[in-house]
């Protein structure tokens, strides 16, 4: 079954549609063609309980369709901060992988069908995990009407819900890619990542929680990038405007404007929960890895890879820019993708 005829395809001469839990945005006239794309809203079951008794209550999972609709699909899952917007689909808004799933990219949108995934949270701190996330992907894929995924790619946080998911689906999962994620987390990521919920905790006891989320954010933001990095772009003299203070300064603050207290640890614990078996795991993978990544060593990376108990194949980037290089190094990495997703799995 095709994209179209599993789901309902908007025109493309309509300015905005939700019909029968369908939404879809697409451009003016006169404007530069856009991708094809649309929304689908899954409400979560209220029977649905996480691994360690996690409980989200009422609200609608999301999931965003882009691309060639008619093409084999590709299930796009970033870190903490992406979500169902994905690609460039020529609105003005790149998406958080735009520079990958783009008309040519790595994930090809004349050629595949793109699916991105928000991340559900709550109002409140909820204990969650990454197989958490894989159940309720592959719950609201199934309730779209998509049985089978040909290909599942994931950086990060999302390479840890894409390692569950092929263990837990591997009937509706053709082959995996995995950007910087292992099989569990370091305890050297899992101690900065503890220190920023108490700053978050901390900020929250005094009134203050979107304060904490931001200086929370500037301590992950030095986590993510390398000393060389940061030694190359910022100037020691603080009275600089480019300091970086000022830098982080403005992250934490952005982040703090879109992302609640509760999501941020939310989500920041369901990481440390992580712990995957890669034995288990025989769908075909490529598996990439950082030389500079500091939140998962490529020694962690290297060492997933030959754990895993189907047929794989590791890429190392060499990058200055440590765990972002998922979001920097697109070159490096549209090149992988492109010839990993054209193969036909063993």
């Amino acid at each position: 079954m095709t994209c179209t005829q599993a789901f309902y395809s908007p025109p493309l001469e309509a300015q905005s549609l939700v019909i029968a839990g369908y939404s879809a945005w697409a451009p003016a006239a006169n404007s530069v063609p856009a991708v094809e794309a649309f929304d689908r809203e899954i409400p979560i079951p209220s029977y649905w309980i996480g691994l360690y008794g996690g409980v989200l209550g009422a609200q609608d999972l999301r999931l965003r369709f882009a691309g060639n609709l008619d093409g084999p699909r590709v299930l796009a899952l970033g870190g903490i901060s992406a979500g169902r917007f994905v690609a460039d689909e020529g609105r003005g808004d790149p998406g958080w992988w735009g520079a990958i799933a783009r008309r040519g990219g790595g994930i090809d949108l004349d050629r595949y069908c793109v699916i991105g995934f928000d991340y559900p949270s709550a109002l409140e701190v909820v204990d969650l995990c990454p197989e958490d996330y894989a159940d309720l992907a592959a719950y609201a894929l199934k309730e779209a009407s998509v049985e089978f995924v040909d290909a599942i790619v994931g950086a990060s946080f999302g390479g840890m819900i894409g390692l569950a998911f092929a263990r837990k689906f591997p009937d509706r999962v053709g082959k995996l890619c995995t950007i910087s994620a292992a099989d569990k987390p370091h305890p050297m990521a899992q101690a900065w990542r503890l220190v920023q919920r108490r700053i978050i905790d901390f900020a929250a006891e005094k009134g203050a929680p979107e304060a904490g989320v931001a200086l929370a954010r500037e301590l992950a933001m030095t986590t993510y990038r390398t000393p060389e990095e940061f030694a190359a772009r910022f100037t020691p003299d603080l009275a600089s405007d480019d300091n970086v203070g000022s830098y982080l300064a403005a992250r934490g603050g952005a982040y703090a404007r879109e992302v609640s207290a509760a999501r941020y640890a939310t989500l920041s614990a369901a990481i440390d929960r992580h712990d995957e078996r890669p034995e288990a795991i025989k769908t075909p993978a490529l598996v990439i890895g950082v030389d500079s990544d500091r939140l998962v060593p490529l020694c962690d990376v290297e060492a997933l890879q030959r754990r895993l108990g189907g047929p794989s194949t590791l890429e190392v980037i060499t990058s200055p820019y440590g765990h972002d290089a998922f979001l920097k190094e697109s070159d490096a990495i549209n090149t992988h993708l492109k010839a990993f997703l054209h193969q036909e799995p063993s």
